[in-house]
């Protein structure tokens, strides 16, 4: 049986990318743990030699607005969060992507094997289009269900994902569950009722 197609699968040409970090930096930057690693000469190194064009802010679901590089640096900001939970920094990936942003450039920080899945065909395609790394990203569905093995990865991410669950929080749960390796991490975020009534 076919599952029916939803809004996650419709597809839309891809925006010019604005151009590459170096092209971008130094850009808008307002959260105050972006601006610190601003200030690293190592993460200013980081973005002059990154390769990979940042999405347009359409393709990225306005996130970040036109902070392009604030953008850029989030995802620096959470995969060097994760990275502290691999041994020596690598280990094999599985980052959900909340609709929004592309993984928040995540996956382009990761230097450890790298999985990502995303419910929107759009995310995927960009991916597909522009990373010049080898990452394998594939659409999974709502359900929670995933087509891979068991006890696979070393660390499985979910940056808000959960926030936008209404239902299946604990099958999802197992599912990312099931994934990991005996000792892996599941790092999730969530913004709860609290978030948004502040």
């Amino acid at each position: 049986m076919t599952e029916a197609k939803t809004h996650f699968d419709k597809r839309r040409p891809l925006h010019a990318c604005p151009g590459l970090p170096r092209d971008l930096y130094p850009g808008a930057v307002i959260t105050h743990e972006h601006l610190e690693l601003l200030r690293q000469p190592a993460v200013v190194e980081l973005i002059q030699s990154d390769e990979m064009p940042i999405p347009a802010t359409e393709d990225r679901e306005n996130y970040y607005d036109e902070r392009h590089i604030e953008y850029w640096i989030s995802g620096l900001a959470d995969c060097r969060k994760m990275e502290s939970y691999l041994p020596s920094g690598r280990g094999d990936t599985l980052i959900l992507a909340e609709r929004r942003g592309v993984y928040r450039g995540t996956l382009r920080a990761m230097r450890s094997g790298r999985f990502g899945c995303a419910t929107s065909t759009q995310l995927i395609a960009w991916i597909d289009q522009y990373f010049n790394r080898p990452i394998r990203a594939f659409q999974n569905r709502i359900q929670p269900s995933l087509p891979l093995e068991d006890g696979y990865f070393d660390l499985v991410s979910a940056f808000s994902v959960f926030t936008h669950l209404d239902q299946d929080e604990m099958p999802w749960l197992l599912e990312l569950r099931r994934i990991l390796r005996p000792g892996g991490y599941l790092y999730l975020t969530v913004l709860d009722e609290n978030v948004w009534i502040a």
